[in-house]
């Protein structure tokens, strides 16, 4: 994937961060149907502590607008609320056919296609709300302590710079 991105720009730097701990927790203490909104507001957190590191001033997504459950509105309200920095979502209000045209042009989409075994789709919960209540998901966040697992584990993020190695 960093050849993809390194066709439009001089550098990457990724960042690897052992969630799967999180999501273990979240998956063991949580409701089924908040699991996702948990996973993203810890994300997000998490992302934002990096993104201060590195200087940013937003954090930018690839979220459209009614694509999954965690992207409706209300739920994209919840997930936002975990943090103080500004979310920008450039592919908000395109469509799935418009995102997928988007990834053929970039050649990203041939990528984007690969089965992945990540954490992602081992914790995935077979229902989830696309209705999600913000007073719930805070009180399953002190529960499970979300904040402090994260801080634990922004400690072992690590990160990789890809340079562009052009003649």
């Amino acid at each position: 994937m960093a050849k993809v991105f390194l066709n439009h720009l001089p550098s990457l730097k990724i960042y690897f961060i052992p969630f799967s701990e999180i999501q273990m927790k979240i998956k063991s203490e949580a409701e089924e149907r908040y699991r996702i909104l948990l996973y993203r507001r810890s994300m997000l957190r998490i992302a934002e502590k990096i993104a201060e590191k590195e200087n940013c001033l937003a954090l930018i997504t690839g979220e459209s607008l009614g694509q999954v459950s965690s992207q409706t509105l209300i739920n994209l309200n919840i997930i936002e609320r975990s943090i103080l920095m500004p979310v920008l979502r450039p592919l908000i209000e395109k469509d799935k056919e418009e995102i997928i045209k988007m990834a053929k042009r970039i050649k990203a989409f041939k990528i984007s296609q690969k089965p992945q075994e990540d954490c992602c789709s081992l914790f995935v919960p077979k229902k989830a709300t696309a209705k999600g209540d913000l007073k719930r998901v805070e009180e399953l966040e002190k529960k499970i302590k979300s904040v402090s697992l994260e801080k634990r584990l922004t400690k072992k993020v690590k990160a990789v710079i890809f340079p562009l190695n052009r003649v």
